[in-house]
């Protein structure tokens, strides 16, 4: 019986957060499923230069990818039909190998230690901007 009381009482902010956490799914499901794979084109810049570029939309089977940074910083990424993800490098801290899969342009893998970035930009992408 209380809790049925307390529920009546609270009611508005019970909508309001049941409505945020629908509104939160909806965005989530836009732009990480949303997202089409077609003509994704995966940028490796080092020092903000280009250094190797992929078309992930080329991708046929898993491959894995051997780019040499500079000197003896490197590292390996596996790529597949419209993802990319830093399996090895030889950095101190290994950030970049934990962030997974990137998909969209929404995702970027970045890596303070060595100063590398890889950005995934295509035709397809979906950018969400909050104001």
């Amino acid at each position: 019986m209380n809790l049925i009381k307390a529920i009546k009482n609270h009611l508005i902010e019970v909508i309001l957060v049941s409505l945020i956490i629908v509104v939160s799914i909806v965005i989530l499901v836009i732009t990480r499923v949303g997202a089409q794979k077609d003509n994704l084109i995966a940028t490796v810049y080092y020092e903000n230069k280009v250094i190797e570029t992929i078309d992930l939309s080329k991708v046929s089977e898993n491959t894995l990818i051997d780019i040499c940074l500079h000197d003896s910083e490197y590292i390996t990424v596996e790529v597949k039909k419209g993802a990319i993800r830093v399996v090895s490098a030889n950095c101190k801290r290994g950030d970049c190998k934990r962030m997974g899969w990137a998909t969209t342009s929404a995702t970027p893998i970045i890596c303070l230690d060595l100063h590398y970035k890889i950005v995934l930009s295509g035709e397809s992408d979906v950018d969400v901007v909050l104001r």
